[in-house]
């Protein structure tokens, strides 16, 4: 096919520039102080060591008597953040992958921290659809204007996030392909299986803030959000919704780009969605403004939800990452100095874990780095 053709539709920043440009930027940066910095191992987690559960005696008719083993399934609608874009990447030519079988919320891949894989050391039991491995993030790439591979059902399996999503497309693209696959996969009984349900969006509609993009306003980011629940509501019976809240993403420049030359020339090659980062301190602090507002709504929304008194579904805010502060470079991806490593994602999967144990108003929203792991019981409900 003629290369020529290869563009990006609107509303997906550059991506398929990034293959026709990586080749020349490792070039560009192959001098010793331009390479990336390797960094040493993290730190282990602690070991994950929570008992044995048992499901309630009869399947639970009431959201709010759900406990842990009675979950049956678990899935995501997001971004490039919940398909673990680059975590494991090091270096720019090994960089163009997802690495969905490590994803907090969704990845099924051995010996990772995530949510399926705590269900299924506590249950025994492996939960149906978890995103494995890894692939090429066709997702992000527009053909012809059509997306190549908007997903790899093999790979994603219920992890329905894009990379490069803004929540319209969330709407647009990312909950009818859930319906599809929860009716395809094997071991999912689509009307009674309880599921849960986790959403982290909006980054890369706020990383338009600074430049006042319609798309970024926060009236806007809230009604097509309002919309996405509405259709999941509506399309998927049993479900339980984690609703995370966004965290502060200028801090990148102070605590990662600024001090690293590969990160910073990285921004500048590839102006990437979070460009507003790199505008100045007026850029970064209506970014942080625009992020903190869309905090506010999602609570809103979630309370709105809440006065309905449903029975089959509830939408919960989770902040566990709302107040995280980035140390150094080991917590985002050796690739873009961005995107969460595979050791953050252990580290959020361990935070929504606890989240789901917290009451409402108590809930923890500073993610400590060195945080233990909580352990429900079988009368634990989930929060």
């Amino acid at each position: 096919p003629d290369l020529a053709c290869l563009r990006l539709s609107p509303a997906q920043n550059h991506t398929a520039m990034v293959w026709a440009s990586l080749l020349v930027f490792a070039l560009l940066t192959s001098s010793a102080t331009g390479l990336p910095t390797v960094q040493s191992p993290p730190p282990p987690q602690p070991p994950f060591e929570c008992p044995p559960l048992v499901p309630s005696p009869s399947v639970p008719e009431n959201v709010h008597q759900l406990r842990f083993a009675d979950v049956r399934v678990s899935m995501a609608l997001g971004d490039s953040m919940t398909a673990a874009f680059a975590a494991k990447s090091h270096f720019v030519l090994d960089g163009l992958r997802e690495y969905r079988g490590l994803a907090y919320c969704t990845g099924g891949d051995e010996g990772e921290y995530t949510i399926p894989n705590f269900l299924e050391h506590t249950t025994g039991r492996r939960l149906p659809g978890v995103s494995v491995g890894e692939s090429i993030p066709f997702d992000a790439i527009e053909w012809n204007k059509h997306i190549i591979r908007p997903h790899n059902p093999p790979k994603d399996h219920l992890d329905a996030a894009q990379s490069q999503a803004k929540v319209q497309d969330v709407l647009r693209d990312q909950v009818d392909y859930l319906v599809q696959q929860l009716n395809a996969t094997e071991g999912i009984d689509f009307n009674n299986d309880w599921k849960m349900l986790t959403i982290l969006i909006g980054a890369n509609n706020a990383g338009g803030s600074c430049r006042n993009t319609s798309y970024s306003h926060p009236d806007y980011y809230e009604d097509q959000l309002r919309q996405v629940l509405d259709k999941v509501h509506a399309d998927i019976p049993r479900v339980w919704v984690n609703l995370l809240t966004m965290f502060n993403v200028s801090q990148l420049w102070d605590r990662v780009w600024s001090k690293d030359v590969y990160c910073r020339d990285f921004h500048e090659v590839f102006k990437t969605e979070f460009g507003c980062v790199n505008t100045g301190e007026a850029g970064r602090k209506i970014l942080d403004e625009t992020l903190m507002e869309y905090n506010v709504r999602m609570r809103s929304i979630a309370q709105d939800w809440a006065t309905k008194n449903l029975t089959e579904f509830h939408v919960q805010v989770q902040p566990a990452l709302e107040d995280m502060v980035v140390l150094d470079r080991m917590f985002v991806s050796e690739l873009d100095c961005l995107h969460p490593s595979n050791y953050a994602h252990a580290a959020w999967a361990i935070a929504l874990w606890n989240n789901l144990q917290q009451a409402p108003g108590s809930k923890t929203k500073t993610l400590d780095w060195d945080m233990k792991i909580m352990c429900p019981t079988n009368d634990t409900l989930i929060q």
